[in-house]
């Protein structure tokens, strides 16, 4: 039997096959880019850069939307006022601008100043009326109008075609038969703090972002809620409606908070 401590022992050469020469290169690279701390700043100024670009892209997308938005506005109530007398009638005004023609086609026409003034009657007296006569006195200066009955509703509604500010004090005199006239001072539904027509539909126009294609035409409408199925608490209700037909709303509160909006 063979000694095996005499055994031959296999000589292995100290010669190491070597891969590629440019992969050392590649690794030194690397590690002048990563292991020094000038390499180390440019890696975080270019990644900071992608991430900045990704950023700049979105909001230049969400600021272009809203220009769009706020570009074909078909209809805008800047604010509401409004009384209530329980048993007589609930009286509200708005004001701000409406496209002319008015027409939900997702084309926003021109617009044009308008306040309207709406009576909804509580009592039958006034529901059985065809046109209601009134009074309004806008800081001091008083003007008979007529109101109509609404051929769709029950409310009726007259339009000054004017812009009121939502600063002036307001009141409505409604001539019920040959009663008293009945006198409602209006108030802001909106309490002071409320955000503004125009930063509610810049709410919106974020939250739909992703839905609409501004590419193509659309308008806009911008109103406020508040009524007997509301509890009084007004909200900015906000509707895009695009040229194809498609309709998305965003429920905004006075705070800014969306409350409710389209799937």
């Amino acid at each position: 039997m063979e000694n095996i401590e005499n055994a031959a022992i296999p000589q292995v050469s100290a010669e190491r096959t070597e891969p590629d020469a440019e992969v050392p290169k590649k690794l030194n690279f690397l590690k002048r880019v990563f292991c020094t701390k000038k390499g180390l700043v440019g890696v975080v100024i270019v990644a900071l850069a992608a991430v900045m670009s990704v950023v700049g892209l979105m909001h230049f997308r969400k600021t272009n939307n809203y220009k769009t938005a706020l570009g074909n506005v078909a209809e805008a109530r800047y604010y509401m006022k409004t009384a209530e007398m329980p048993e007589i009638a609930r009286v509200q005004l708005y004001s701000g601008t409406r496209e002319d023609p008015y027409k939900v086609d997702g084309i926003a026409n021109p617009g044009k100043a308008f306040t309207v003034v709406s009576v909804e009657p509580i009592n039958d007296t006034i529901a059985k009326m065809v046109e209601l006569p009134a009074e309004i006195t806008i800081d001091g200066a008083v003007t008979p109008i007529t109101l109509t009955k609404n051929p769709y509703g029950t409310n009726f509604a007259a339009d000054l075609e004017k812009l009121v500010e939502s600063s002036a004090a307001i009141s409505v005199s409604l001539k019920i038969d040959d009663a008293t006239p009945v006198v409602f001072e209006l108030v802001n539904a909106m309490p002071p703090t409320a955000i503004s027509w125009e930063r509610a539909l810049e709410i919106a126009t974020d939250e739909v972002n992703d839905k609409i294609d501004t590419t193509k035409s659309l308008e806009t409408y911008i109103k406020v809620l508040c009524d007997n199925k509301t509890v009084n608490t007004p909200y900015w209700y906000v509707t895009f409606v695009t040229e194809d037909g498609q309709t998305f709303f965003v429920v905004i509160d006075a705070n800014g908070k969306v409350a409710g909006q389209s799937k």
